[in-house]
């Protein structure tokens, strides 16, 4: 684990990034009371929050900044699940089953998230039923997303992959006037996230770009022509 710095975190009831969290079914007196002990903790770019395998800290609620989830396949390669955002709670499901983490997180970006310790973390589920049961609708919608992904991934050629995986990251992150993505995604990882090889994935970036998709200027990807995206991923929808 690479840690920047630690300190106590303001309450949760000035928190702006609260009500993108699961903790918004519940109330600010609630949040301030039993979430008091977590802290912040900030990480530098290219940090490892935590690995695969680790023991459990508890759970991080990302406050600022880009994260990305691998766990490792039967190979020993490491696979990128997701690519977490501000709102996003990392390390539930080590937690509540109080085993070693489960994957590891990666810092692309300077991160800011808050700690919950294990502990203090399954007492507020206990403390609050509707909070367990948006944790145990994560866990479901969780294994839904990997059925569909692997899916996806096994039915859909690499374009329509991309194209999906963009659109994702633009939902995600967002886009700045220019219609570029305010995130910097190596190409290595978005070929990892598809499934493919790196060079078939900078063969199809070029291509859209020559297509007028989208283009590419300092590693930021500028979005030209949403609905082109879109298209290359409605046929295998259809």
């Amino acid at each position: 684990m690479d840690k920047k710095s630690k300190s106590h975190e303001p309450i949760c009831s000035k928190c702006p990034i609260m009500p993108d969290t699961m903790f918004n079914v519940c109330g600010f007196e609630v949040l301030d009371a039993d979430l008091q002990n977590k802290t912040v903790e900030t990480y530098e770019k290219n940090a490892v929050m935590f690995h695969e395998g680790d023991e459990c800290r508890g759970v991080f609620c990302v406050y600022a900044g880009v994260i990305k989830v691998t766990r490792k396949d039967v190979t020993g390669a490491e696979r990128i699940l997701q690519f977490a955002k501000p709102g996003d709670l990392l390390g539930i499901p080590a937690t509540v089953t109080r085993q070693a983490y489960h994957n590891s997180a990666h810092v692309l970006e300077a991160t800011s998230v808050c700690h919950i310790a294990k502990e203090d973390f399954i007492d507020f589920m206990k403390k609050n039923p509707e909070f367990s049961l948006r944790v145990m609708k994560f866990f479901s919608k969780r294994i839904d997303y990997m059925e569909k992904k692997a899916k996806f991934v096994e039915e859909t050629p690499l374009a329509g992959r991309l194209a999906d995986m963009l659109l994702m990251l633009k939902q995600t992150y967002g886009i700045n006037d220019q219609s570029e993505l305010n995130v910097s995604i190596a190409t290595a990882d978005l070929a990892n996230f598809v499934n493919a090889d790196q060079g078939a994935l900078i063969v199809e970036l070029k291509k859209m770009s020559n297509e007028k998709i989208l283009a590419i200027h300092n590693n930021r990807i500028q979005f030209l022509s949403i609905e082109k995206l879109e298209e290359l991923i409605r046929p295998t929808q259809e």
